[in-house]
């Protein structure tokens, strides 16, 4: 009985304690601008309703969800996504179709979200914005709904509890029915107080409230520690987790990046297009012997091809982008109210004006980890030359330009640096011949083809201290680890056995979709480690001129013989040899799509022996923890982007690491 009210006792304080601190977290109110029989009026944000037309408020919470209507917006999102970089928030354009609210994020502002700073494209214009949500119908409101009211998920460790106590409560009854055929003397009072023990002893009354109460203080110690649970329930699943899942950047390794240097190309035209020498600094490419029309365009990319913004004095967004832009030298400059739409400006470190160059930034195509690239529109201030700059994955970029701008050894120097563990950024341009009225109305999908090949930028992030001991300590309890990631298939090879998740000794095969003539089949890689003479020069991945220079050369030619295997087929491998799979996320999806229940005794064996997927979208990580769970196995999922958020609710434990709300 003790037990059993000190249990509720705890129950209720830690669910006022909750309710408390989410009613904390959901209540806002403000004041804001909202325009209303004809002009501007302002009132409480709690009597927005949907088709309001407000002013963005200004260095406070967003009250509701809204379409940006005109001016743009810096949001800082932590609060709802985990991604603690500020987003860029652009009006609405002419979308030709109807608005959605997943696929058109960029124009759109969520409740709860900090606006950092606004500002107008044309003088004397407002930033405002239509209410399209409000309370609990926002992307915050059904946060906090699902955290009041959460999906009661399905557990085999709370199956196997009923059952084990339905198994118990039938042996109680067998004892209750041997009691009452052994009764002679006793009273009624004494066969029902013997029967009830009896039922007691085989199923205690107070297990649940034991179980309630060990779970509870699980959750005070994990708090204890920094570390918030919001589904107590998967507390005790996490002692049976057999797979776990991590991404890779800001996860195993840190979230700073390190430019490496630059691989640029000699020229933009012509024919049989080769890669200069390796530059390790932005001055070389720049030095006047070295100011080829490419390099200047390699330069060029990489001072516009972001989504950098001013606030307070600061650069905020990507580091990626800060790296990138810093590392040039040049300074940027945010602008309003021009009408030639230009909103940043970036400017060469020359003193004199003669010697300065300057880029206006007009139009900006943002990053999709779908797409996998982005891209930005661009006027020469000095030259009113129009240009396209891109950056985004080798293989998007490759799919994107103009065969004859490509090197011949595209591919091996791309695998060269890959497999040293670099992350290879490709860059890329087109020239527009229109103004920048017809440009600003060109669609991506036109704008972003047919494009020049300018090079590669080599990038390093080093593993986290803590990644090696704790993939040993997983391994050492049997629990096996996978990486998911969207970076490169032979990048996230090299980045895997560095913190041992693949063996050293094992071979590994990467498997990729090769489409051919409409018919789609999976291809498989032996990748290896080079050789003593084929190791880059010197340390930070400098390959040597003649390793360029010849793309026959054993050196470069990091892709072994590849077979066509098809599903179902036999494999490049032996049962009997050490190997592990890797896989890119298009020959994921094509198996998946083959095998969505994972049934065939081939799609088992690829689960069973992967231990690395790259190039994966948000939707292939949650259907690669599907996959796993539909084989028997429990799987936790480890990540710590807006990236991750599909897979980790979808895994049967999930670990953000992320300092926000969220």
């Amino acid at each position: 009985m003790l037990i059993s009210i000190g249990s509720i006792i705890v129950e209720v304080k830690n669910l006022r304690f909750n309710l408390l601190n989410i009613r904390k977290m959901a209540l806002y109110d403000c004041k804001v601008s909202v325009f209303r029989c004809g002009e501007f009026h302002e009132v409480s944000s709690v009597d927005l309703v949907p088709g309001d037309l407000f002013e963005i408020p200004k260095e406070t919470r967003m009250p509701c969800d809204c379409i940006l209507m005109g001016g743009m917006a810096v949001v800082n999102e932590a609060s709802l996504t985990g991604e603690s970089i500020p987003v860029v928030k652009t009006p609405l354009p002419d979308l030709q179709r109807t608005y959605d609210q997943d696929e058109d994020k960029k124009y759109t502002i969520y409740s709860g979200t900090e606006i950092l700073q606004t500002k107008s494209l044309v003088d004397d214009e407002r930033v405002v914005g239509v209410v399209t949500r409000t309370g609990f119908t926002t992307l915050k409101g059904a946060l906090v709904r699902y955290i009041i009211y959460p999906k009661i998920p399905k557990f085999s460790f709370s199956a196997d509890s009923y059952k084990y106590l339905a198994v118990m409560f039938v042996i109680s009854l067998i004892g209750v029915v041997i009691q009452l055929l052994s009764v002679s003397n006793s009273s009624t009072f004494d066969v029902v107080l013997k029967c009830l023990d009896l039922i007691t002893i085989t199923v205690p009354p107070a297990l649940p409230a034991c179980l309630s109460i060990g779970v509870n203080f699980a959750v005070m110690r994990l708090r204890r520690d920094q570390i918030f649970c919001i589904s107590p329930q998967r507390i005790n699943l996490a002692g049976k987790v057999t797979v776990f899942c991590f991404d890779k950047t800001g996860t195993l390794t840190e979230d700073s990046l390190s430019i490496d240097g630059y691989l640029p190309v000699d020229t933009i035209t012509g024919k049989g297009n080769s890669f200069q020498p390796f530059y390790d600094s932005v001055k070389y490419l720049t030095f006047e012997r070295e100011k080829t029309s490419a390099n200047e365009l390699f330069v060029e990319c990489m001072t516009t091809c972001h989504a950098l913004v001013i606030v307070k004095d600061r650069l905020i967004g990507d580091p990626l982008d800060k790296e990138m832009f810093c590392a040039t030298g040049w300074r940027l400059q945010e602008v309003e109210g021009r009408s030639d739409k230009i909103t940043t400006l970036v400017t060469t470190a020359e003193k004199t004006k003669e010697k300065q160059k300057q880029l206006g930034i007009f139009k900006r195509f943002d990053f999709s980890s779908k797409l996998q690239r982005m891209s930005a529109l661009t006027k020469n201030m000095n030259t009113e030359k129009i240009r396209l700059y891109v950056k985004g994955s080798p293989e998007k970029i490759q799919e994107l330009s103009r065969p004859e701008t490509l090197p011949n050894n595209f591919a091996d120097v791309l695998s060269l640096y890959t497999q040293k563990g670099c992350r290879v950024i490709a860059l890329a341009t087109k020239a527009f011949n229109m103004d920048m009225k017809k440009c600003q109305e060109f669609p991506r999908e036109e704008a972003e083809k047919d494009l020049e090949f300018l090079g590669f930028m080599m990038m390093k992030n080093s593993i986290k201290k803590a990644t090696e001991p704790v993939i040993a300590t997983l391994t050492n309890a049997n629990i096996r680890s996978v990486m998911v990631t969207g970076d490169n298939g032979f990048t996230a090879i090299t980045v895997a056995k560095e913190c041992g998740i693949i063996s050293p000794e094992s071979k590994v095969y990467l498997g990729e979709l090769q489409e051919s003539r409409g018919a789609k089949a999976l291809t498989w890689t032996l990748t290896s480690e080079p050789k003593k003479d084929e190791e880059l020069q010197p340390a930070e991945a400098t390959p040597t001129k003649t390793d360029l220079d010849s793309p026959t050369r054993a050196a470069c030619q990091r892709r072994h013989e590849t077979t066509l295997f098809r599903l179902c087929e036999d494999d490049p491998w032996t049962d009997s040899e050490d190997y592990t799979l890797a896989f890119t996320g298009s020959a994921w999806d094509y198996l998946i799509q083959e095998d969505p229940k994972c049934f065939s005794e081939q799609m088992k064996k690829y689960l069973s022996k992967a231990a690395v997927f790259a190039r994966m979208s948000p939707e292939s990580k949650a259907s690669l923890v599907e996959a796993l769970q539909s084989t028997g196995l429990s799987v936790g999922m480890c990540g710590d982007g807006a990236n991750d958020c599909v897979a980790l609710k979808t895994a049967d434990v999930g670990i953000s690491l992320s300092d926000t709300e969220a």
